[in-house]
């Protein structure tokens, strides 16, 4: 059997590498200029006063960099929040209080109808408020990131089970490869604790992220509440000098839309969709780049897209049945949630979640990854 050895990389003859630098400096001259004819802030301005933005385009068009790019100041930088609304997760040792002293009947016991400023508490409820009422912003990404000197980002939460969402607030939401999150194929697999989810963005404090090479890849719940859509392009693709066939490119051109004008775009018509902002973006250097590893597997919320074609067998999966009750387990942290399976004698798979014991300590009731804030552990924060 012949094998053919790939031939010895020739070294560049000095005019050549001469010509490569001045190629490069004369690129990145032109997309800096260019960046600034365009006033690229804009964007990114338009983009960190959205609750939803999508980010759409091929792959290697540089979409997931735009996505990190726009959650860098909350996974760099110390953004504190503070809330005082009692439905909040966070807030459940305050409520649970609310509800046992408000039917006291003491004189100085919480009343009724506490109000979002804190109005109406007790003194007990108002020193748990600054225990679980106040925290540090997380970025809770399918994508791993990381910290400035290469390590876990200390404000990066992984995001692989839908279950998380339902209890994840006061953050940054970031879908990468939307396919394995909310795959338009599949809406049906969306839990309907997700939809609605996603419908109370706003009340939550979260801000949602999501890439996907094409709009209509996205699912009709994220397309029904999207706000920005991103279109991303890529140009001056690099040498490649380990032998990989995609090469990445240098200079990301990127234009904002107006979702709902996006969503209903027909390119046959001849019209023109107006922008409602440019950016130019140049990748070597970029800080964003760092933060993630654009070659890395991406996490798939995988717990209830089960179902469909075997890749093993090629047989077919049925997707389980739920037995759950509603109204005890819809709204429960995760960790607090056991799901239990049963198979029939013919071969059908039934599911339902259980709600463990509740602990007896407050501190335990906080939701996975929540970093309560207070003055001794947050000093920076707060100066």
């Amino acid at each position: 059997m012949l094998v053919l050895e790939p031939a010895p990389r020739r070294r560049l003859d000095p005019i050549r590498q001469w010509l490569r630098v001045r190629i490069y400096a004369f690129r990145r001259l032109l997309w800096a200029l260019l960046g600034r004819l365009i006033k690229s802030d804009r964007l990114w301005t338009l983009v960190d006063g959205t609750g939803i933005a999508v980010f759409v385009g091929p792959n290697g068009s540089g979409k997931s960099l735009a996505a990190v790019n726009a959650i860098l100041p909350t996974l760099y930088n110390s953004r504190v929040w503070t809330c005082n609304e009692l439905a909040h997760h966070h807030n459940e040792p305050v409520r649970r209080h609310w509800l046992t002293c408000s039917a006291s009947g003491e004189v100085d016991a919480c009343t009724l109808d506490p109000r979002s400023d804190g109005s109406g508490l007790c003194s007990v409820a108002l020193q748990l408020l600054t225990v679980h009422g106040v925290g540090e912003r997380l970025v809770y990404s399918t994508v791993p990131l990381r910290d400035r000197d290469g390590t876990v980002a200390k404000r990066y939460r992984p995001l692989t089970d839908f279950r998380q969402l339902v209890t994840i607030e006061h953050a940054e939401v970031l879908f990468d490869e939307v396919a394995g999150v909310s795959d338009a194929s599949d809406s049906a697999a969306i839990p309907v604790q997700v939809t609605n989810w996603l419908h109370q963005l706003r009340r939550r404090d979260v801000r949602l992220r999501v890439t996907t090479p094409a709009y209509s890849r996205c699912s009709k719940p994220i397309r029904q509440i999207a706000q920005v859509v991103v279109d991303a392009r890529s140009f001056f693709p690099e040498l490649s000098g380990d032998g990989r066939l995609w090469r990445s490119r240098q200079a990301m051109m990127y234009i904002a839309y107006d979702a709902f004008a996006f969503a209903d775009y027909t390119p046959t018509t001849g019209d023109r969709l107006k922008a409602m902002a440019r950016a130019a973006l140049w990748r070597p250097g970029c800080v964003a780049q760092d933060a993630y590893d654009t070659l890395g597997a991406v996490l798939q919320l995988g717990h209830v897209t089960d179902g469909g074609l075997c890749a093993v067998c090629g047989g077919s999966r049925s997707r389980a049945r739920c037995a759950c009750d509603a109204s005890a387990v819809d709204d429960v942290p995760l960790e607090r949630i056991r799901v239990e399976e049963r198979v029939t004698a013919g071969g059908s798979r039934t599911r339902h979640g259980v709600v463990v014991d509740v602990p007896a300590d407050d501190s335990d009731l906080e939701p996975a990854g929540l970093h309560a804030c207070t003055p001794d552990t947050c000093a920076g924060a707060h100066a």
